[in-house]
């Protein structure tokens, strides 16, 4: 033990000692093992054989993570401003071009001529029967060549993007901020040079926004999610002049989870302040982009409310409401999103059209990333009745916040004098156990809007049964829903 201490030992300080040398030497050795796994597609080699020169580029992958943590720890800021534009510039490009630019059709065409000259060697004419065979056979190959290509570069991307994260965690908790500059401005710079990557570039900006968000370093914490949050709002503006512009907001949603699960208010603000940046932009604002971004906003709330992150919601309410957002977009989001999650919203002719959004509105649960299913619809109309007294409320104080095409936006028809009073019922009482968080939003007047809202919302033919329920209520909430004599 004391024999293998003292190895690693040497290998530390001789790694402290020659740093930029050992970094080129494992960019090298990474580029090679990749251009060898690549290669091995293409013949027919012992499976052993592309296993163990996987676990290769693992080991001289880990060993050059361990090389820049090294130079951080060291505070050799040469090393690591060397090491990163290598991982970026030298390593991740050169090795996702091996495996990327594989020519399948040449391959196709070739796996094709060889079988069809094997079949050709009998010496007769080969008929279409046989020929479709041999089609079926090349296609057969090619899925599984695609198979494996595909796996070898999920696996040496994710491999290579876990570099970056694992260095920049090194470099914030022990608050080398020279680091973490170096990574956020190399993912930057191959945003902007290789499109094929910026999907992957914004997961890990916002992974490195995770990281941040863990860590209480006062200023510092507040001024790199800043920096983090500008430069994935700057990848977006910069590819929307491209020809395929970008519209997966995902990281902006992850963004959004990770404030309201950390419950910090300010950095949600932060963040819903660049994405409207990015919603207001003329060449992003596609019809399809901005039903998606209202629907995982409201589902953002219901997320605040499920993990009671109510600060966050409030932001989240009050950002909405009077920050120029489309208020009708949000109304009918909200519409859009009950019909999905209740049958009973809406009555529908058609059971079989019911059931093929209802399937449709399953397959996509898993993508979700707020993981909204049809059992938490009850948080659905929480929020929604949170989110239209805040709106009522504004009207009624000041109005000037409002934009006026949306002054006389109301409950849409296809929800008013829809729930059952005892939906409004249970979330009344929820809401009133947290009035006095609720009364910090609507300056000590939440009661008031919260029962004018439910009031356009109870399902007509319960109106007697909430009289009779009210009676007996001891709920200051309920009684305010009595009507007067």
């Amino acid at each position: 033990m004391l024999l293998l201490y003292s190895v690693y030992t040497i290998i530390e300080v001789y790694l402290y000692c020659q740093p930029s040398k050992i970094s080129m030497s494992f960019a090298n050795k990474i580029n090679n093992i990749t251009n060898q796994i690549t290669k091995s597609l293409f013949k027919a080699v012992p499976s052993n054989d592309v296993y163990k020169k996987t676990n290769l580029l693992q080991q001289y992958i880990a060993n050059f993570t361990n090389l820049i943590v090294l130079a951080v720890k060291s505070k050799d800021n040469e090393t690591i401003r060397d090491s990163v534009y290598r991982l970026g510039h030298n390593i991740w490009n050169l090795m996702l071009s091996q495996l990327k630019e594989v020519d399948f059709k040449e391959k196709k065409l070739q796996i094709y001529n060889e079988i069809y000259n094997d079949f050709k060697g009998f010496g007769r004419d080969i008929p279409i029967s046989e020929i479709k065979d041999i089609i079926l056979i090349v296609d057969r190959r090619m899925d599984s060549l695609v198979g494996e290509t595909n796996t070898a570069f999920n696996t040496a991307e994710d491999q290579v993007t876990q570099v970056y994260k694992d260095v920049f965690e090194t470099a914030f908790s022990s608050k080398e901020f020279f680091a973490c500059d170096c990574i956020i401005t190399s993912l930057h710079e191959k945003a902007r040079n290789q499109r094929t990557v910026v999907n992957r570039i914004l997961i890990i900006l916002a992974d490195l926004f995770d990281i941040v968000i863990s860590y209480k370093h006062n200023g510092y914490s507040q001024l790199y999610c800043e920096k983090i949050v500008s430069t994935i709002e700057s990848i977006y503006i910069d590819n929307a002049f491209k020809e395929n512009p970008l519209t997966d907001m995902e990281a902006y949603y992850t963004l959004i989870k990770k404030t309201i699960f950390h419950k910090e208010p300010s950095l949600l603000k932060l963040v819903m302040k660049s994405l409207h940046n990015i919603l207001e932009s003329q060449e992003t604002n596609t019809f399809e982009l901005k039903e998606s971004i209202y629907k995982n906003l409201l589902y953002a709330g219901m997320y605040c409310l499920e993990i009671k992150s109510m600060k966050c919601c409030a932001t989240l309410v009050r950002y909405l409401v009077t920050e120029k957002f489309d208020l009708k977009e949000l109304n009918c989001s909200f519409v859009k999103i009950n019909f999905l999650v209740t049958k009973k919203t809406v009555e529908l002719e058609n059971d079989v059209f019911f059931n093929l959004l209802e399937s449709f509105h399953q397959s996509k649960q898993d993508e979700n990333i707020f993981n909204i299913t049809k059992e938490k619809r009850y948080l659905l109309l929480k929020f929604y009745l949170v989110f239209y007294s805040y709106f009522k409320l504004q009207l009624h104080i000041s109005i000037d916040r409002i934009a006026s095409e949306y002054h006389e936006l109301s409950v849409d028809g296809q929800l008013q004098g829809k729930i059952p009073f005892y939906n409004i019922r249970t979330v009344l009482l929820d809401l009133e156990s947290h009035s006095k968080n609720w009364n910090e939003l609507f300056i000590d007047q939440c009661e008031t809007f919260f029962v004018q809202t439910a009031k356009e919302l109870v399902a007509e033919s319960d109106l007697e049964q909430l009289e009779s329920d009210i009676f007996y209520s001891s709920s200051t909430y309920l009684k305010a829903l009595k009507p007067s004599t």
